[in-house]
């Protein structure tokens, strides 16, 4: 139980110092505990999966536990005391005695001493002088019981003033302390300067004054936090040191080991010193120790061993002076009273031993106290404890560092929350560490006596481990860059630093203290440079991060890398080819070649080639398109594979005439023809010849675009497979058509054309007159057109093949409704029909009356349009096939519908209705009569269109017609809501 308290109460510690990082630690430590031991759980309680009992349990323990280190978090211990100690009378550990102990003080062997210095004071010759002494020796008491009490009474001649300097303004203090003091009239007081207030003290009192400086290092300690005070307070003592008239006396009070302060003012006033103005207070021999202790077991009721006390003087407490120090006598003395066991409280052998050993006994009083706050107060609040006990040493000077007030240590110890501290200065000064002194109207508080400081600084260095570390590494550090030179490496580092600064209040900066800040100076000094290279640095890597990642030309850098970086990494030529487009259509001709070295498949490196050479032809700087396409040129030489590097070639061929260098395109088509001339599969074969030949019909040169396309048609004419032969053909044809030079152009039509005639296979002599027919109709010459054409339906009429003649004659009369002259058109168009009406295939006969059906309707010439379409009405009635019929008809219906003479349409589609309506198929009808209403609400009969619904044989063929006919009523109401006819 009680382990697990104290667990709480570490956490809530932890939580309450924010120290996150051993918060964290132990946080995954739990975590990794309770992980392992899972199975050694389920082992112990013989299960094989946690039962819902035992998770519910665990949670709330959990949070049982969180609620605890809550309470314990906001319920945090606080610094006791023991409560209020009954003021001792003889036993005043580190505080002095004052005026009210004058009895008791009197009783302690200093009576030949304050009759010496008193003759001293009351010399006629006596003006300043110095009272001092080691550290301890009971200066403080010695002027207050002892001077002072002698000093304030009515029989006195002269008036004493005690006078207690801090860090405070001197002068301010020893004016306010005067007017304090005689109770002079504020009012009146407070404007005079120091003189006047002297002059009024005298005349208040009727008598001369002493003033007592005790603690008067203080005003040298201090003197660089007020230097223009210091120097007005010094010059304010020359004025009345000057001025003999004034009935005077100063009595300054020094420690032995800060004596030579008052060399400033001896030489500001240029007094002597001598033996009669200078006053030393000794320590006491062992036997006046021990009559002194005796005294003091007496008034306290402790029980005294003479003997023994005196023997353990003689040989422990006693100094190199063969002396003992008043401040160690009240240290036994307050320890020995302490003590709650009788038989440890007294001043004998039994109880000295049982104690321990007396050397550093301030030390080991010291530690014995924080002991006990330690076992009902947190490690960090003794911690804090001495911390606020620190600010009232001065570790440079060992000295106190003045009187302080709780405001005033609340703000120079902002780290520690202002409640602790006023618990902390409670429990110092019931512990007697520290004294409290009136300033003014508030309470301050400074360090019992400056004999605790060694101890204060040795015991900061336990309780402190950090700020020990801090000065032990400082001393080091420096000894060695002293012995190798002032050398820079051996500087502090940033963590050094960042420790010795952390813990700069409690640096001791001793004899080397320039040494020591020029040290740290310079180790700061490279720590920025350091800090400020790197943050440069960090700087510039941030920028060039931000550049990259928030700025257009970084992300595309960066999309650039990855590309090149990824592409290496693929190893795939398709990807790899995309990759390269993507660099070359950015001018990054380098990684693009770099990219195409590495690809194998001729196809894929001609596929790039050809992308890259058309993306140059759309650059607006042809300078670098140029570059690009020698680039490609060079990389296009390499492709083993002939049809590859022909399609190369040509796209590269073509990208130069776009950039208007015809000699370097025909030069490039010449090669691109030898090399498809190479080419023993027919399929490539035939694709490069039409590229060839579309690229020839773009030159500006038509003699050399002549010249290429009768060199392709040659070379188709070796093709052996027939459908590639087609293809070629239907190539050279297009690219014939488009020839600014209309003979030329009709004579390699006629070689097409002738060359068509010669291939076996059907569907591949109707596709290539297909595309003849087509070209031909593009040509300006009408009458070579008429002519052309008309031999390609003679060329149509001796396919055998029913399908294919059905679909040469619909590629013919497509053609033939081009024509500019329309009659020969009609012709044409009548002798296809006559064609069309001898085949015996009925799908066939229906495939060649819709082209021919649509083919007359975009005649100029309607009456011409209503006859043909008639005659083709007339043929699909005969067509015994209910589908193929119905195909016809609907063709012939649509055609119907574009005619401009809608009465003749009207007329048609009646009659259309008439056939339809024979068909026996309910499939085929329904789809007939759909289409003949569509075609009569595009001419607005909606009564027509409505019969013809009517007529349907079924009711989604209703549904289906009459949603056709309500859509054509919604486009023509709404034109924007017409779809686009594919």
């Amino acid at each position: 139980m009680k382990s697990l308290v104290s667990l709480v109460q570490m956490v809530a510690e932890l939580i309450r110092e924010k120290k996150w990082v051993e918060l964290i630690c132990l946080i995954l430590a739990v975590i990794i505990v309770g992980w392992v031991s899972r199975e050694p759980i389920k082992s112990i309680f013989g299960i094989q999966e946690y039962p819902q009992w035992f998770i519910w349990g665990c949670l709330g323990l959990i949070l049982l536990f969180c609620v605890a280190v809550l309470i314990a978090v906001f319920n945090k211990p606080k610094l006791i005391s023991d409560g209020p100690v009954e003021e001792q009378v003889a036993i005043k550990g580190l505080r002095p005695f004052t005026q009210k102990d004058a009895e008791v003080f009197s009783k302690l062997e200093r009576n030949k001493s304050i009759n010496a210095c008193l003759s001293m004071l009351q010399d006629r010759e006596f003006r300043i002088g110095i009272l001092w002494g080691e550290s301890g020796c009971g200066k403080s008491s010695f002027i207050q019981a002892g001077l002072m009490s002698k000093l304030t009474t009515e029989e006195s001649q002269y008036r004493g003033i005690y006078i207690k300097f801090s860090d405070k303004n001197p002068l301010e203090k020893v004016k306010k302390e005067i007017i304090r003091d005689l109770k002079l009239n504020i009012q009146e007081a407070e404007n005079l300067d120091f003189l006047g207030v002297c002059e009024q003290g005298i005349k208040t009192v009727g008598k001369p004054l002493i003033l007592f400086f005790d603690q008067f290092e203080q005003v040298f300690v201090h003197r660089y936090k007020f230097p223009d005070v210091y120097e007005q307070f010094l010059d304010s003592l020359k004025q009345w040191y000057e001025q003999d008239q004034i009935d005077v006396k100063i009595l300054m009070c020094l420690r032995s080991d800060l004596f030579y302060f008052q060399s400033d003012i001896q030489h500001k006033l240029d007094y002597p010193l001598y033996s009669s103005n200078s006053f030393e207070l000794k320590k006491f021999s062992a036997e006046e120790a021990t009559n002194i202790l005796e005294t003091i077991a007496k008034i306290e009721n402790i029980d005294f061993e003479r003997d023994y006390i005196k023997y353990l003087f003689e040989t422990n407490f006693m100094g190199k002076d063969t002396l003992i120090s008043p401040v160690d006598l009240q240290i036994l003395s307050l320890v020995i009273s302490s003590q709650k066991i009788s038989e440890k409280r007294a001043f004998k052998k039994t109880a000295m031993q049982k104690i321990g050993e007396v050397e550093g006994l301030l030390y080991q009083y010291l530690e014995e106290q924080l002991k006990l706050r330690e076992k009902s107060t947190p490690t960090s609040q003794t911690e804090k404890l001495m911390k606020v006990l620190l600010e009232f040493v001065d570790g440079n000077e060992l000295t106190r560092s003045g009187a302080l007030t709780i405001k005033e240590l609340q703000e120079k110890l902002k780290i520690i929350p202002p409640q602790e501290i006023s618990e902390a200065i409670k429990w110092l000064a019931l512990e007697r560490l520290i004294t409290p002194i009136q300033q003014e109207e508030k309470t301050a508080y400074e360090l019992a006596h400056e004999k605790m400081i060694p101890a204060v600084m040795k015991l900061s260095g336990k309780i402190l481990p950090k700020a020990y570390k801090a000065n032990d590494l400082l001393n080091k550090k420096v000894r060695v860059w002293m012995e190798n030179n002032y050398s820079s490496r051996y500087l502090l580092g940033i963590r050094e630093l960042w420790l010795i600064e952390s813990h700069k209040r409690y640096l001791i900066w001793g004899n080397k203290e320039r040494q020591k800040q020029k040290f740290l100076q310079q180790s700061k000094r490279r720590l920025y440079r350091n800090l400020g290279i790197l943050g440069t640095i960090l700087l510039l890597l941030m920028t060039g991060w931000g550049l990259l990642h928030y700025t257009t030309p970084g992300q595309l850098w960066q999309i650039r890398q990855d590309l090149a970086y990824w592409s290496e990494k693929v190893r795939d030529d398709n990807y790899q080819s995309k990759a390269a487009i993507a660099f070359a259509k950015n001018g990054e001709i380098k990684q693009m070649k770099a990219l195409l070295d590495e690809i194998d498949d001729s196809d894929s490196k001609a596929w790039a080639l050809t992308e890259i050479a058309e993306a140059s032809s759309e650059l607006s700087d042809s300078t670098e398109a140029v570059t690009l396409l020698k680039q490609a040129l060079t990389l296009a030489q390499q492709i083993d594979s002939s049809h590859s590097k022909a399609r190369a070639l040509r796209a590269i061929a073509e990208a130069y005439i776009k950039l208007s260098d015809s000699t370097e395109a025909v030069t490039l088509l010449k090669q691109a023809l030898t090399l498809a001339q190479q080419i023993y599969d027919s399929d490539s074969k035939a694709w490069a010849l039409t590229e060839i030949a579309e690229a020839s019909s773009e030159l500006s040169d038509s003699t050399e675009a002549v010249t290429l396309l009768k060199q392709a048609l040659t070379v188709a004419q070796q093709i052996d497979d027939s459908d590639n032969k087609a293809r070629a053909l239907r190539g050279i044809a297009e690219a014939s058509s488009e020839l600014s030079d209309s003979t030329e152009a009709v004579t390699l039509l006629k070689q097409a054309l002738t060359l068509a005639q010669q291939i076996d296979d059907s569907d591949s002599k109707a596709w290539a007159l297909g595309g003849i027919a087509e070209a031909s109709s593009e040509l300006s010459d009408s009458t070579e057109a008429v002519t052309l054409l008309k031999q390609a339906l003679t060329l149509a009429q001796q396919i055998d093949d029913s399908d294919y003649k059905a679909w040469a004659l619909g590629g013919i009369a497509e053609a033939s409704s081009k024509l500019s002259d329309s009659t020969e058109a009609v012709t044409l168009l009548k002798q296809a029909l006559t064609l069309a009406q001898q085949i015996d295939s009925s799908d066939s006969k229906a495939k060649a009356l819709t082209e021919i059906a649509e083919a007359s309707s975009e005649l100029s010439d309607s009456t011409e349009a209503v006859t043909l379409l008639k005659q083709a009405l007339t043929v699909a009635q005969q067509i015994d096939d209910s589908d193929n019929k119905a195909r016809a008809l609907r063709g012939i219906a649509q055609a119907s519908s574009k005619l401009s003479d809608s009465k003749e349409a009207v007329t048609l589609l009646q009659q259309a209705l008439t056939v339809a309506q024979q068909i026996d198929s309910s499939d085929s009808k329904a789809k007939a009569l759909t289409d003949i209403a569509e075609a009569q609400a595009k001419l607005q009969r909606w009564g027509d269109a409505l019969h013809s619904t009517k007529q349907c044989p079924s009711h989604d063929c209703r549904v289906e017609s009459l949603s056709k006919v309500l859509t054509v009523y919604a486009e023509l109401k709404n034109p924007e809501l017409k779809e686009e006819e594919s």
